[in-house]
């Protein structure tokens, strides 16, 4: 199963053996539009009516027999742009959060020429908070669909429609002081223990509370195994 936000929207891109038996998010939310196979056209008409609509919709299922031929349909929309980022927590099991234009985030960054995701993940951890002695350690799993990144699409400056696929490290660095890139729209870095975390949620993005949640649940099963 596929999971990607269009703004606020959150799209599903499932197959038969993912929907059945119901997945949880299916039997807890009543709001929820659903498309059976649909073709080419009438999935980019679905992709505009959303963008035309925004906040009108909160959960988009599409559903077809074979999800990948799906997935490649709407993959062949975009201009493909791939980031990394990162959830680094401290000794004392405190997340990093930066405040960027409004919203509580977490440090990424678009991919270099040349780059590996994890190297661009670690560079932009660095530039975006100016913390020092990073360790990288595993991919975040997201909950509900246990996909290791994040998708969502926007429009640039040129007017092209990119999707954005954003992968996740859960990282470990000691307790410092951070420095935010103001250049990049950073007024604030902030250490915030795990069992907080949940009071931010309401100042962020879905797509950042996804992963958030599944780094939290990650990092103390990791702990309670050490």
């Amino acid at each position: 199963m596929l999971k990607l936000y269009i703004g606020i929207t959150q799209v599903f891109i499932a197959g038969d053996d993912e929907l059945t038996p119901s997945p949880n998010f299916l039997q807890s939310k009543k709001d929820i539009l659903y498309f059976r196979s649909p073709k080419k056209r009438e999935l980019h008409s679905l992709i505009k009516l959303v963008d035309d609509n925004p906040n009108s919709f909160k959960t988009i299922v599409v559903h077809h027999p074979y999800s990948y031929k799906l997935e490649s349909r709407l993959f062949s929309r975009f201009n493909i742009i791939r980031a990394g980022g990162g959830m680094v927590i401290n000794e004392n099991d405190e997340a990093l959060l930066i405040f960027r234009n409004g919203k509580w985030d977490l440090p990424k960054g678009k991919m270099d020429p040349g780059e590996s995701i994890k190297d661009t993940a670690i560079r932009e951890v660095e530039e975006e908070t100016g913390i020092k002695g990073l360790q990288l350690d595993e991919l975040i799993s997201l909950n509900d669909t246990e996909q290791t990144f994040t998708l969502h699409t926007y429009v640039d400056k040129e007017d092209n429609k990119i999707l954005k696929p954003v992968f996740w490290y859960l990282m470990k660095a000691p307790k410092q002081h951070l420095v935010p890139q103001k250049e990049e729209g950073i007024s604030a870095c902030r250490w915030v223990h795990i069992d907080e975390l949940d009071a931010y949620f309401e100042q962020t993005f879905k797509s950042i509370k996804d992963v958030i949640k599944s780094g939290v649940e990650q990092w103390k099963r990791k702990s309670a195994l050490s």
